[in-house]
C-alpha cells in the first residue's frame, strides 16, 4: 500500500529549496524563493522545479550570498537602536488601531478573538506583539481620549462657537445630555465636534447649565467666544440658556439664544394628518398592508410592471412613514397622490387573510377615494414647501440663517391662500368630482388646516427669542433683499443689531463701502443669471478688498438655525450605546460618541 504524502511532509522535504505551505485549508505549496505555487501531489514535480529549474537556483543562490554578508553581530548601540524601534512601532500600532476600532465603533473584544488574533499575527508584520484587550482598555484608550482632546481644544482655540445641546433617554433608561462645539469662521466650511455626552440624574434647567459650563471648562473655551446656544423649544431649555446668557453674555454682546427651526415646523407637520383624517387612515392602513410581507410588496412591483409596462410612472414601493423622520408623512402622501388607483385596485385583489388593513380596502367606496385623491392633491400643492424648508434646515453644510425669515414669509403666504379658499387649480378639479356637500366637508377641512397651521406659524415666530437677528440678517445678505433695497443707513441701523457685523466690530465707512461691494456683485450675477445666487463665494471674493465686512458677515450667516447634528448624534450615540453594550463607562462612552460622530461627519 502506497503512503499517502501531506503537504506538511512535502514542506518538511524540500524545506532547504525554501518550499513552505501557504494556505492550511486549501493546502498550498509555495517556494520562497520563486514566489510561485508548487504541485506538491507527485514528487517529481517538486524535484524538476528545484533541480532542472535554472531561475530557481539563481535565487537561491542569491538569497543564500545576502544572508552570508549580512551575517555579523551589531553592536550594542544597535542593538538598543533596534529594541527601541521595536517597542516605539509596537506603541504606535497598538494606539492606532484601538483608535481605528473606536472610530469605526467596533468593540475592542473583537481583538481578543481568535481568528482576528491568528490574521494580526499572520499578515500584519508585528501584529503578534498586539497586547491584550484590557491593556488595550486601561493604557491606549486614556491616551487616545488625552490627544483626541487636545487636536480638539487646539481646533478651537480662539474661534467663535455655537453651542448645540439637547436632551433624550437611552435604551437603559437614562437621561442622556449631548453638547456640540460648531466654529463661526470666515470660511465655507465649519468645525462641528462632540464636546460632551453627559448622563443627567434629571432633565432639568440647572443641571443642563452646568453641564454646559463644565464642557467650557474643560476645553478651555472664553465664555466672551460664546455666540449663541441652540437647542429646542422646551421651557426647561428656555430656562438653562437664560441662566447661561447671565454668566456668558459680555458688554457689548448678548448670548443668542436660538431655537430650531426644523423642530417647530415639525409641530406644523402634524397639524395636517390630523386635519386630513381619511387621508391618514388610507396611509396608515397602507402602510400596514405592506408592513413585514415580502411576498406581497414582490407581487406589487410585479402588478405595477404589468400595468405601466413602458415605466409610465416608476415601478417602486411605497414608502412607508416614520413617526420620528420629519417629513416621512409626506412622502408617503406623494405616492399615494401618485398610485391611489393602483394600491387600491391591487389591494382589493387580494383575499382577506383575516386582516383588518385589507377589509379597509375592501370597503373603501367612490366617494372616499375620491376625497382622499382631493386631500392627497391639495397638500402636494400647499404642503410640499413646508417639507422642502424642513430638508433644507436638516443640511447643516450651508448656512440659512440669512434666509430662514424670506422663507418663513413664502411659507405664511401660502398658507393665507388656503384660509382665502384658494386651494389651487389641482384640487380645485378633484373638489369638482364630489357632490355639493361632501364639496363643502372637505373644503372646511382644508381651510381649518390652512388656517390652523398659519396661526400656529405666526405663534411661532412672534415667540422666537433670535427673530430680529434673522429678519435683519435676511434684510442684509439674502440676494432677493438685496435686489430690492438700497445702500442706505438703514442698513448700517440694522447691522448694528447683528453679532459680529455691529459697530464695534466693523465702522460704519467700512460697513457701507463692503455693502455696496456685495450689492454691485448680486446684481451683475443675477442679471447674468436667472438662477438663484449664492452669498458665499461673493463674500469670500471680498475678503481681499473689504475683509474686516466679509469676514464679520460670513460669521454672522453661519449661526445654525435647526439643532438637526444634535439628533445626529443621539444616532451615534445609539449605535455606540447599544442593547449588547450596556456596561460603558460614561467617560468611555463620551470619547467613542466623539470618535465615532467625527468619523461619519
Amino acid at each position: 500500500m502506497p503512503k499517502v504524502v501531506s503537504v506538511f511532509d512535502r514542506a518538511r522535504e524540500f524545506e532547504s529549496d525554501g518550499f513552505y505551505v501557504f494556505d492550511k485549508v486549501n493546502k498550498t505549496l509555495m517556494c520562497k524563493f520563486c514566489n510561485v505555487k508548487i504541485e506538491w501531489a507527485r514528487k517529481d514535480t517538486c524535484v524538476k522545479h528545484c533541480r532542472d529549474g535554472t531561475v530557481h537556483r539563481q535565487k537561491k543562490a542569491a538569497a543564500e550570498s545576502q544572508a552570508c554578508t549580512s551575517k555579523r553581530q551589531i553592536s550594542v548601540g544597535d542593538s538598543f537602536q533596534v529594541a527601541k524601534k521595536t517597542k516605539v512601532d509596537k506603541e504606535i500600532f497598538a494606539l492606532s488601531l484601538t483608535k481605528a476600532f473606536k472610530e469605526a465603533n467596533i468593540p475592542l473584544e473583537k481583538l481578543g478573538d481568535p481568528a482576528i488574533k491568528n490574521f494580526v499575527e499572520t499578515f500584519v508584520p508585528g501584529g503578534g506583539q498586539l497586547p491584550c484587550v484590557k491593556t488595550l482598555r486601561e493604557t491606549y484608550v486614556p491616551k487616545i481620549q488625552e490627544a483626541a482632546e487636545e487636536q480638539w481644544i487646539k481646533s478651537i482655540e480662539g474661534q467663535d462657537i455655537v453651542i448645540l445641546c439637547d436632551e433624550t433617554t437611552d435604551k437603559k433608561g437614562q437621561c442622556v445630555f449631548v453638547v456640540l462645539f460648531k466654529t463661526l469662521q470666515a470660511s465655507d466650511s465649519q468645525i462641528l465636534l462632540v464636546a460632551g455626552v453627559k448622563i443627567l440624574e434629571n432633565s432639568n434647567a440647572s443641571e443642563c447649565s452646568r453641564a454646559i459650563l463644565e464642557v467650557l471648562t474643560k476645553f478651555k473655551v472664553y465664555h466672551t467666544r460664546v455666540v449663541a446656544v441652540v437647542c429646542d423649544s422646551a421651557r426647561y431649555m428656555t430656562k438653562c440658556v437664560h441662566s447661561l446668557q447671565v454668566v456668558l453674555s459680555s458688554e457689548g454682546r448678548d448670548v443668542i439664544h436660538d431655537q430650531c427651526w426644523s423642530h417647530k415646523l415639525n409641530l406644523i407637520q402634524n397639524i395636517w394628518p390630523q386635519s386630513l383624517p381619511e387621508l391618514n387612515n388610507f396611509v396608515s392602513k397602507t402602510k400596514t398592508a405592506f408592513m413585514n410581507t415580502r411576498k406581497r410588496k414582490h407581487k406589487y412591483l410585479c402588478f405595477l410592471k404589468q400595468r405601466y409596462p413602458e415605466q409610465e410612472k416608476p415601478h417602486v414601493l411605497f414608502p412607508s412613514p416614520v413617526l420620528t423622520r420629519w417629513g416621512s408623512w409626506f412622502e408617503s402622501v406623494g405616492y399615494v397622490n401618485t398610485y391611489l388607483d393602483d394600491l387600491v385596485t391591487y389591494l382589493k385583489s387580494l383575499e382577506l387573510e383575516s386582516s383588518e388593513a385589507l377589509m379597509y380596502f375592501q370597503t373603501l367606496s367612490v366617494e372616499e377615494i375620491v376625497i382622499i385623491q382631493c386631500q392627497a392633491e391639495f397638500l402636494v400643492e400647499h404642503g410640499c414647501a413646508l417639507v422642502e424648508l424642513t430638508k433644507q434646515l436638516e443640511g447643516s453644510s450651508y448656512p440659512m440663517s440669512h434666509l430662514i425669515s424670506g422663507k418663513l414669509s413664502d411659507l405664511l403666504k401660502s398658507l393665507q391662500l388656503v384660509n382665502d379658499f384658494n386651494f389651487g387649480s389641482k384640487t380645485n378639479e378633484s373638489l369638482k368630482l364630489l357632490a355639493a356637500v361632501k364639496q363643502g366637508l372637505v373644503k372646511s377641512q382644508f381651510q381649518s388646516c390652512g388656517l390652523r397651521c398659519h396661526t400656529k406659524l405666526m405663534k411661532l415666530i412672534n415667540e422666537d427669542p433670535s427673530k430680529n437677528i434673522f429678519q435683519n440678517l435676511g434684510q442684509l445678505f439674502n440676494p432677493r433683499e438685496i435686489m430690492l433695497d438700497d445702500v442706505c443707513n438703514d442698513m448700517v441701523r440694522a447691522g448694528k443689531s447683528l453679532p459680529f457685523v455691529s459697530v464695534s466690530t466693523v465702522s460704519g465707512k467700512e460697513f457701507l463701502e463692503g455693502y455696496s461691494a456685495l450689492k454691485e456683485i448680486v446684481v451683475e450675477k443675477v442679471k447674468k443669471s436667472e438662477g438663484s445666487v449664492d452669498i458665499i463665494p461673493i463674500l469670500l471674493a471680498l475678503k481681499l478688498d473689504h475683509s474686516a465686512f466679509a469676514c464679520n458677515a460670513l460669521k454672522a450667516i453661519w449661526i445654525p438655525v435647526s439643532n438637526v447634528d444634535s439628533e445626529r448624534t443621539f444616532s451615534a450615540y445609539s449605535d455606540v450605546f447599544s442593547d449588547k453594550r450596556r456596561s460603558l463607562k460614561p467617560q468611555n462612552v463620551e470619547l467613542m460618541v466623539s470618535l465615532y460622530f467625527g468619523s461619519k461627519t
